[in-house]
């Protein structure tokens, strides 16, 4: 997207709403899917903003502030980007709260990632580690924090995160040969802990000469001498006999050729297949990849990937070997959980810079909501912290209400000065953090005189079908 546009932060006036559609920027990798077939494609051009046509694959859709892949907002009749309108006022856009910690990002990015192909192996690094990289190659790692991240998968996803047991390495070990040739590692030492780190080093370190003999030679015990990288298309051509790694291994080679190390990494890792809604959290250092798939990832504001393998890009081999945990570690699948007050359902994570919360329709069993309005109305909590909505399908309305004592005479009285805002599948929105400090409300006030105290309330009114995520910014104190 065009990201031209400068504007001075000190001649931005105050907003006059409080709240925002937001224009998420669009990243376009070679990993993505084509513009006809681009699930990003196909949703925005349901949403508030007119797609621009693109000629490449369209890999990724930010949501947030991060420097030079703003989204974008409209304040007061002008597009502007969203990091823009944060540095102008950061009490106002990220909240009193993170302002006074001298916070002046909002904490965390939403993504959707839309991948036809497999992504690059790699691992993220802990606090540590970024400030360290950061600081000695800053073009390679642009930020000085980690980045642990949730993917929610959208679509079916299918991915590898994190090692395999030591009893189902050695299997591979004991059935696969060429494992053994390239780690310079026996069936029996792989299954020894202190082994491991030594055996995957030896892996992404082989040259590519070996790498494509051991792999023809894979190919061939695997009964698969046909294999053509030109005339494979589905991973359904493959006979069934095969396991779930030795299918991975075969869409590696597909895509990333048959002199990359990284095509064994499926027998090292485990396999994960996502259903929608079902989530993964990846803790810095665990190494993952992801095959393909459509998926939704909300992570902290960083964009510190360390490469191993199977790529194009920058890899950084020493320091990604070095920084992995070596444990054997499955993530586990998440659920959404429901919250029950305030309403919502929301993915458990041990991270306490942000949440990320699922609205849709409640369950017909095991609540008692046969008296609940349709469409169903959830009250947001947390009203001092910066938030991002998406609607992923259906339609959602946002309703702001401002009670507020009005003197007429002598006599007080409350009343309440609605405003909605209708949003539709595909749309962003960003909530403010200083909704609950401010009056920006749009209500007509007439003539009449408001005390200093008003309280304000945002609900959130979905359709039945509507699935509405929330990142929303958690206070690090």
């Amino acid at each position: 997207m065009d990201h031209s546009i400068s504007l001075s932060p000190n001649k931005i006036s105050k907003p006059s709403c409080n709240s925002f559609f937001l224009e998420g920027c669009i990243m376009q990798y070679d990993w993505g899917r084509s513009d006809a077939d681009s699930f990003i494609s196909q949703l925005l051009k349901k949403g508030s903003f007119p797609l621009q046509a693109f000629s490449g694959p369209i890999a990724e859709l930010w949501m947030g502030d991060y420097p030079n892949m703003s989204s974008w907002i409209q304040m007061n009749g002008k597009r502007m980007l969203l990091q823009e309108a944060v540095s102008s006022d950061h009490h106002y856009f990220l909240g009193e709260s993170l302002a006074q910690k001298r916070i002046n990002r909002l904490p965390f990015l939403l993504k959707i990632l839309d991948a036809e192909r497999p992504l690059s192996l790699q691992a993220h690094p802990n606090q540590k580690l970024a400030k360290t990289l950061h600081q000695n190659s800053p073009e390679n790692y642009p930020d000085s924090f980690s980045k642990p991240e949730l993917a929610v998968s959208i679509k079916k996803t299918k991915l590898l995160a994190g090692f395999r047991s030591r009893d189902e390495l050695r299997d591979s070990f004991s059935n696969i040969p060429e494992l053994s040739q390239l780690c310079r590692c026996s069936k029996e030492e792989i299954h020894d802990p202190n082994q491991l780190p030594k055996a995957f080093s030896s892996l992404i370190y082989s040259n590519s000469e070996d790498v494509e003999k051991a792999v023809c030679s894979h190919i061939k015990n695997l009964g698969e001498e046909n294999f053509s990288r030109k005339n494979w298309k589905e991973q359904g051509n493959l006979d069934s006999h095969l396991l779930p790694q030795d299918k991975c291994f075969f869409a590696l080679i597909k895509h990333y050729g048959d002199k990359d190390p990284g095509v064994f990494c499926p027998y090292f890792l485990n396999y994960i297949e996502l259903e929608p809604e079902d989530a993964i959290f990846l803790e810095p250092n665990c190494p993952h990849t992801c095959l393909e798939g459509t998926f939704l990832e909300c992570s902290t504001a960083s964009n510190n990937t360390v490469r191993g393998a199977l790529t194009s890009k920058f890899r950084d081999t020493k320091v990604f070997l070095k920084m992995l945990n070596y444990k054997s570690i499955k993530p586990k699948k998440l659920r959404p959980i429901l919250n029950l007050s305030p309403l919502f359902y929301k993915y458990e994570t041990p991270l306490a810079s942000f949440e990320l919360q699922l609205f849709r329709d409640l369950p017909e069993e095991g609540l008692e909501n046969s008296s609940l309005p349709r469409p169903v109305t959830f009250s947001f909590s947390s009203l001092g912290m910066p938030s991002i909505l998406f609607v992923l399908s259906g339609t959602a309305t946002i309703f702001f209400s401002q009670e507020s004592t009005i003197k007429e005479g002598e006599a007080n009285s409350k009343q309440e000065f609605p405003v909605q805002k209708k949003l539709s599948q595909g749309d962003a929105f960003f909530l403010p953090g200083g909704l609950d400090s401010t009056k920006a409300v749009e209500t007509i006030r007439a003539t009449k005189s408001f005390n200093d105290k008003e309280v304000l309330k945002v609900s959130l009114a979905i359709s039945k079908d509507a699935r509405v995520y929330r990142a929303i910014a958690q206070d690090p104190s």
